[in-house]
Protein backbone atom coordinates (compact mmCIF):
# COMPACT_ATOMS: atom_id res chain seq x y z
CA UNK A 1 0.00 0.00 0.00
CA UNK A 2 1.23 3.85 -0.32
CA UNK A 3 1.20 4.16 3.50
CA UNK A 4 4.16 1.21 3.20
CA UNK A 5 5.74 3.40 1.30
CA UNK A 6 8.43 6.04 2.32
CA UNK A 7 9.47 9.51 1.46
CA UNK A 8 12.78 9.47 -0.52
CA UNK A 9 15.71 9.04 1.76
CA UNK A 10 19.40 10.15 0.64
CA UNK A 11 21.52 7.32 -0.25
CA UNK A 12 23.98 6.17 2.52
CA UNK A 13 27.54 5.94 2.49
CA UNK A 14 28.81 4.16 -0.97
CA UNK A 15 25.19 3.95 -2.35
CA UNK A 16 24.15 5.56 -5.50
CA UNK A 17 20.76 6.34 -5.85
CA UNK A 18 19.27 6.80 -9.57
CA UNK A 19 15.91 8.43 -10.17
CA UNK A 20 13.76 7.38 -13.30
CA UNK A 21 10.46 8.49 -14.51
CA UNK A 22 8.65 8.99 -18.28
CA UNK A 23 5.92 11.42 -19.47
CA UNK A 24 3.51 11.48 -22.27
CA UNK A 25 2.57 14.27 -24.34
CA UNK A 26 -0.77 13.39 -26.00
CA UNK A 27 -1.19 16.14 -28.47
CA UNK A 28 2.47 15.87 -29.71
CA UNK A 29 2.21 12.32 -29.15
CA UNK A 30 5.74 12.03 -27.79
CA UNK A 31 6.98 10.58 -24.59
CA UNK A 32 9.85 12.08 -22.08
CA UNK A 33 12.40 9.92 -20.21
CA UNK A 34 14.57 10.89 -17.29
CA UNK A 35 16.94 9.46 -15.16
CA UNK A 36 19.04 11.40 -12.69
CA UNK A 37 21.34 10.61 -9.65
CA UNK A 38 21.37 12.93 -6.81
CA UNK A 39 23.81 13.38 -3.89
CA UNK A 40 22.51 13.03 -0.56
CA UNK A 41 20.75 16.33 0.02
CA UNK A 42 19.15 15.52 -3.39
CA UNK A 43 20.95 17.87 -5.01
CA UNK A 44 22.15 16.07 -9.08
CA UNK A 45 25.53 15.03 -9.68
CA UNK A 46 24.40 13.52 -12.87
CA UNK A 47 20.55 13.50 -14.94
CA UNK A 48 19.86 13.12 -18.34
CA UNK A 49 16.21 13.35 -20.10
CA UNK A 50 15.06 12.72 -23.62
CA UNK A 51 12.69 12.51 -25.52
CA UNK A 52 10.94 10.22 -28.17
CA UNK A 53 7.92 9.90 -30.89
CA UNK A 54 5.15 7.79 -29.94
CA UNK A 55 3.30 6.87 -27.24
CA UNK A 56 3.87 3.68 -25.53
CA UNK A 57 1.73 2.37 -22.49
CA UNK A 58 3.16 3.55 -18.99
CA UNK A 59 4.58 0.48 -18.07
CA UNK A 60 6.15 -0.10 -21.28
CA UNK A 61 7.95 3.57 -21.21
CA UNK A 62 9.21 2.61 -17.28
CA UNK A 63 10.62 -0.42 -18.51
CA UNK A 64 12.67 1.33 -21.26
CA UNK A 65 13.98 3.90 -19.12
CA UNK A 66 14.63 1.29 -16.53
CA UNK A 67 16.82 -0.62 -19.67
CA UNK A 68 18.80 2.34 -20.09
CA UNK A 69 19.24 3.37 -17.06
CA UNK A 70 20.77 0.14 -15.90
CA UNK A 71 23.10 0.26 -18.90
CA UNK A 72 23.90 3.89 -18.42
CA UNK A 73 24.80 3.02 -14.78
CA UNK A 74 26.93 -0.11 -15.65
CA UNK A 75 28.90 2.03 -17.76
CA UNK A 76 29.66 4.34 -15.20
CA UNK A 77 30.93 1.48 -13.23
CA UNK A 78 29.18 2.58 -9.93
CA UNK A 79 29.41 -0.72 -7.44
CA UNK A 80 26.53 -0.14 -5.58
CA UNK A 81 22.66 0.97 -6.98
CA UNK A 82 19.69 1.45 -5.93
CA UNK A 83 16.99 2.92 -8.95
CA UNK A 84 13.59 4.51 -7.71
CA UNK A 85 10.66 3.83 -9.94
CA UNK A 86 6.79 5.12 -8.85
CA UNK A 87 6.05 2.24 -11.34
CA UNK A 88 4.61 0.00 -9.38
CA UNK A 89 3.45 -2.50 -12.61
CA UNK A 90 7.29 -2.58 -13.43
CA UNK A 91 8.90 -3.09 -9.93
CA UNK A 92 6.30 -6.10 -9.10
CA UNK A 93 7.40 -7.25 -12.43
CA UNK A 94 10.65 -7.77 -11.64
CA UNK A 95 9.78 -9.85 -8.90
CA UNK A 96 8.09 -12.16 -10.57
CA UNK A 97 9.61 -15.27 -13.00
CA UNK A 98 6.42 -15.33 -15.41
CA UNK A 99 7.01 -15.60 -19.19
CA UNK A 100 5.84 -12.56 -20.98
CA UNK A 101 6.11 -12.62 -24.41
CA UNK A 102 4.95 -8.90 -24.53
CA UNK A 103 7.04 -5.67 -25.64
CA UNK A 104 6.73 -5.32 -21.89
CA UNK A 105 8.12 -8.73 -21.08
CA UNK A 106 11.04 -8.72 -23.41
CA UNK A 107 12.16 -5.20 -22.36
CA UNK A 108 11.78 -6.21 -18.85
CA UNK A 109 13.87 -9.44 -18.90
CA UNK A 110 16.86 -7.94 -20.66
CA UNK A 111 16.37 -5.48 -17.58
CA UNK A 112 16.73 -8.61 -15.37
CA UNK A 113 19.70 -10.23 -16.80
CA UNK A 114 21.94 -6.71 -16.49
CA UNK A 115 20.39 -6.78 -12.72
CA UNK A 116 21.75 -10.28 -12.45
CA UNK A 117 25.01 -9.44 -13.94
CA UNK A 118 25.22 -6.29 -11.16
CA UNK A 119 24.46 -8.20 -7.86
CA UNK A 120 25.12 -5.06 -6.27
CA UNK A 121 21.87 -3.22 -7.98
CA UNK A 122 18.30 -2.94 -6.91
CA UNK A 123 15.12 -1.46 -8.57
CA UNK A 124 12.64 -0.07 -5.47
CA UNK A 125 9.64 1.34 -5.46
CA UNK A 126 8.60 4.79 -4.51
CA UNK A 127 5.90 7.21 -3.99
CA UNK A 128 4.96 9.21 -6.68
CA UNK A 129 4.74 12.34 -4.65
CA UNK A 130 8.64 11.41 -3.25
CA UNK A 131 9.59 11.26 -6.97
CA UNK A 132 8.87 14.71 -8.06
CA UNK A 133 12.27 15.46 -9.39
CA UNK A 134 12.55 12.91 -11.37
CA UNK A 135 9.04 13.74 -12.74
CA UNK A 136 9.34 17.35 -13.44
CA UNK A 137 12.11 16.57 -15.71
CA UNK A 138 10.64 14.16 -17.59
CA UNK A 139 7.77 16.62 -18.33
CA UNK A 140 10.77 19.38 -19.05
CA UNK A 141 11.48 16.88 -21.53
CA UNK A 142 9.01 18.56 -23.81
CA UNK A 143 11.18 21.61 -23.94
CA UNK A 144 14.02 20.29 -25.42
CA UNK A 145 14.29 19.36 -29.20
CA UNK A 146 17.41 16.58 -28.37
CA UNK A 147 19.07 14.37 -25.52
CA UNK A 148 20.16 16.56 -22.73
CA UNK A 149 22.54 15.70 -19.89
CA UNK A 150 24.26 17.63 -17.06
CA UNK A 151 27.19 16.37 -14.79
CA UNK A 152 28.05 18.27 -11.61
Amino acid sequence: SDSDLEDWKPPGPGLVKCNIDVASFQEQQWWGKRMCIPDDKGWFVRATMNIRHGMPEVHEGEALVLLQTLTWLKNMDYQYVEVESDCKRLTDSLDRNIMDDSEFGMILNKGKRILMSCPNHKVSLIRKQANCIAHSLARASKLYVGPWSMIH
